[in-house]
């Protein structure tokens, strides 16, 4: 429902009608303990705060997680990338072989984020394939 207008009150009419009573109010119990009442809302307030700061923490926690697993990728990509440079130049360090055996077998958790840990399985995946075509391969008797 709206309201369209409101009418104009009369500060006069008012201030008769208080002195035309003569009885005034007076409460028969004694005014409550406000002290004890508020302490239990007060524990109420503090238990959403703590809630809300969990929550928050909760949140940084993800956030980080998902900050290393998109920085371990960058990671195998960069190495990757040296990897492909060497071999186009015609070189083989195996300083870069043993890098990149490292960062594969280092255990990487899950970032929490199935998007994230898809792109960085497909990343190790190819990691692993370069590492597998660098390997020595033993001989094959025919015989």
């Amino acid at each position: 429902m709206r309201i369209e207008s409101r009418a104009p009150v009369a500060p006069g009419a008012a201030s008769r009608a208080r002195a035309t009573t003569g009885a005034r109010f007076a409460p028969d119990a004694p005014s409550p303990q406000s002290a004890t009442q508020s302490t239990a809302a007060g524990g109420l307030i503090g238990l959403d705060a703590v809630l809300a700061l969990q929550s928050e923490e909760g949140q940084e926690e993800r956030r980080q997680r998902r900050h290393r697993a998109a920085r371990r990728g960058h990671e195998l990509l960069d190495t990757l990338d040296s990897l492909k440079l060497a071999l186009l130049s015609g070189r083989l360090p195996a300083e870069q072989v043993s890098r990149l055996t490292r960062q594969i077998a280092a255990a990487a958790g899950s970032s929490g984020d199935p998007g994230l840990d898809d792109l960085l399985a497909h990343i190790e995946l190819r990691a692993r394939v370069e590492l597998a075509k660098l390997a020595p391969r033993s001989p094959v008797s025919r015989g």
